[in-house]
């Protein structure tokens, strides 16, 4: 039903282009969306495995979907890094390597990557702002004629 929303808001002038561009960008997000997912199954691979070299005590993630919950909370800026230091860690470098890449490539790398995504996809639709107009408002008026009897 919300996403009815975007549709209704066709038909004014002032959030036609908006509502297109919303739409322009998550059709552009898919494919960053697969691209982003590589990385974190990537990174929690990685994590996975330098972690169960690692002995049982020292064992950051156990399960292959913790491990990828551990990449996706370093993406976003949780940190848990409590079994890096402990001194019967062997793997202790390989992690804080591991972290530091992750941490480079998903809030650096991608982040920036989404906000060229977006800004090309902004570009376009600003550029074609009156015929996306005339486009959205047809449309918009041709559902709501559709809808009443």
């Amino acid at each position: 039903m919300w996403f009815n929303v975007f549709y209704y808001l066709r038909i004014w002038d002032s959030t036609n282009y908006l509502a297109r561009l919303v739409i322009e960008v998550f059709k552009e997000m898919v494919i960053f969306f697969v691209i982003y997912m590589i990385v974190h199954f990537a990174f929690a691979e990685c994590f996975f495995f330098v972690s169960h070299a690692s002995s049982q005590d020292y064992r950051e993630t156990q399960t292959y979907f913790d491990a990828f919950r551990y990449s996706f909370l370093i993406a976003l800026g949780n940190f848990n890094f409590s079994k890096f230091d402990v001194g019967g860690n062997y793997h202790q470098s390989t992690l804080w390597i591991l972290l530091f890449l992750c941490q480079v490539v998903n809030m650096i790398i991608m982040l920036n990557l989404l906000i060229a995504i977006i800004g090309k996809t902004y570009g376009d639709v600003k550029s074609h702002q009156l015929a996306y107009r005339f486009q959205q408002q047809a449309g918009g008026i041709a559902q709501v004629i559709s809808i009443l009897p």
